[in-house]
């Protein structure tokens, strides 16, 4: 009797491997490494648009609105890049201190400005520090460019 037992439990330990293997794999695929990140830029984007100059050539030039940047509300995302060419770019909101899930957004070419609505979702714990990270896909590699601002629970900054 204890056989059948025996085998449902390496089965059920293999279906959890399998599982574990694919879940990973599906996580690598939706946050692929970057090539290259840069240091956090300093400039606040609650305060204003910022401009970082990038390696190799060119800067980026980020705007979000409405400012002091809101919880769950529409957001605005504008990007300009100078002197450089992007295949894609796209903006990851993550929380710095915790995780707040999958917030990702492809933004819209338009020539060298790419554009895009996000929203970040709410945080019950009051004030809470964000990274806003653009990734430009530039020559087929992937250069992160991250900004972190504070955002209040019910509003802006």
């Amino acid at each position: 009797m204890r056989k059948p037992i025996f085998l449902v439990c390496i089965v059920a330990v293999l279906a959890l491997a399998v599982i574990t293997v694919i879940a990973y794999k599906y996580w690598k695929a939706a946050h692929p490494t970057p090539d290259l990140e840069l240091p956090v830029a300093a400039c606040d984007l609650n305060n204003s648009t910022c401009t970082v100059p990038l390696p190799e050539a060119g800067e980026i030039v980020v705007d979000i609105t409405p400012r002091p940047i809101p919880a769950v509300k529409p957001l605005a995302v504008s990007v300009k890049l100078s002197d450089t060419q992007a295949e894609k770019l796209e903006v990851d909101f993550q929380g710095v201190d915790m995780d707040m899930g999958y917030n990702r957004t492809p933004l819209t070419a338009n020539g060298s400005r790419f554009t895009g609505q996000a929203m970040l979702p709410v945080c019950v714990t009051g004030r809470m520090k964000w990274a806003a990270t653009f990734i430009i896909t530039r020559n087929g590699k992937r250069l992160a460019v991250p900004f972190h601002f504070d955002v209040a629970a019910h509003g802006g900054s």
